[in-house]
């Protein structure tokens, strides 16, 4: 499998130096839609499932692996940010919707406070608890649209509302106003790009950065106030990687 995505990988860099860009994004862009069509019919629960199952984001057949997003160049940023946010804030409980592998968090957890990771996919929750349980970390199978969420200071959501319809968006960060702090990460275009805010798509394996979007959680429909930057790194083909702190007063 490993020996095939390489292949698949080196025709990808070949293509590319053939066809227009245009042309290829015309193409990418057209699948992805009708992928994200697919999923889309499916619940939130049968949608990520599968998408672990098929490792439709990358890594090991059998592994479950939560894509680029979370690799150490990403992560190593984010994590010292949450570390120092907790430490001057005194938060003692801190909840991840959308937890995934885990590779992330596991950057910032430590004996200081209590964390929860939250994701919808019971296996992959099952796997977490068994490899990584401890008195100060836990995992909930949650499915953060619907249900209640666990307790706690700080609610991290990174990297999750960009799979989400706009309408299960907006559910999750209802949900979410129990918390304290809020701190959203989201994917955006390159700043060359013409951004379209909020772009409504069916929640799957896809993220509006395809569609030059991105949530951008002051702008409607979302328009939630008192949002500020927290960090900005630079992604793949100059896109970036925002975090946002959303105040309590939101």
């Amino acid at each position: 499998m490993e020996k095939f995505r390489k292949l698949m990988s080196s025709l990808k860099n070949t293509v590319k130096k053939i066809i227009p860009s245009s042309l290829i994004e015309w193409w990418t862009r057209k699948i992805s839609a009708k992928k994200q069509q697919k999923f889309g019919k499916k619940s939130v629960a049968e949608t990520f499932g599968e998408i672990y199952e098929k490792n439709v984001w990358g890594g090991k057949s059998g592994e479950f692996y939560s894509g680029d997003g979370s690799s150490r160049k990403f992560a190593e940023k984010y994590a010292e940010t949450i570390r120092k946010f907790i430490a001057e804030n005194d938060v003692k409980r801190v909840v991840d919707l959308g937890c995934g592998d885990f590779r992330v968090a596991s950057k910032f957890v430590s004996d200081d406070f209590h964390y929860t990771g939250c994701d919808v996919v019971f296996s992959l929750v099952k796997h977490l608890n068994e490899k990584h349980k401890s008195e100060m970390v836990e995992f909930r199978c949650v499915n953060i649209v619907e249900d209640e969420l666990p307790e706690g200071d700080l609610c991290l959501i990174r990297q999750v509302l960009q799979h989400l319809s706009n309408a299960e968006i907006a559910k999750v960060l209802q949900n979410a106003r129990k918390y304290k702090y809020l701190i959203v990460t989201e994917h955006f275009p390159s700043p060359q790009t013409e951004i379209i805010p909020n772009l409504d798509i069916p929640h799957g394996p896809d993220v509006r950065v395809r569609y030059n979007s991105a949530v951008i959680l002051d702008k409607p429909p979302i328009n939630l106030q008192n949002v500020q930057i927290l960090l900005d790194v630079e992604a793949e083909e100059g896109t970036r990687i925002k975090t946002f702190l959303v105040s309590s007063e939101r």
